[in-house]
């Protein structure tokens, strides 16, 4: 939990390459978050960087792959802003495909691409 707070805090502190960093250290050490509330936790500040990081396409993925049952985080209203620039940003048809994508992949799938998108954002924006 304390390295999911310490790469929200960097990511809400205007460090989102130390932010990228720390989700991409947390998901190869781990090997992905196993309780419920740590994966939706994960999950929900990791989607909020890839907002912050104009990464829309990868947030309305991972958004898909979230836990729909505990999807009401400390960062839910957050949560529905980034999701909804998320749609504005992609459009309709190609929001859905994102989100369907990845409402269709295991967890252990889900944090294989969330991986590879952080090793993508931090090569190409950062």
């Amino acid at each position: 939990m304390i390295a999911i707070d310490l790469a929200d805090l960097q990511a809400r502190t205007g460090e989102p390459r130390a932010a990228l960093e720390s989700f991409r250290d947390l998901l190869t050490s781990s090997r992905g978050l196993r309780d419920a509330f740590l994966v939706n936790s994960g999950l929900t500040a990791l989607i909020l960087l890839l907002d912050r990081v104009k990464r829309s396409e990868a947030a309305a993925t991972l958004y898909g792959a979230l836990p729909k049952l505990i999807e009401r985080g400390a960062h839910f209203d957050e949560l529905n802003v980034a999701i909804e620039r998320a749609r504005v940003a992609l459009g309709d048809p190609a929001f859905d495909a994102a989100a369907g994508l990845g409402a269709a992949m295991t967890l252990s799938e889900a944090y294989s691409f969330a991986r590879a998108e952080i090793v993508q954002a931090l090569a190409e924006t950062l």
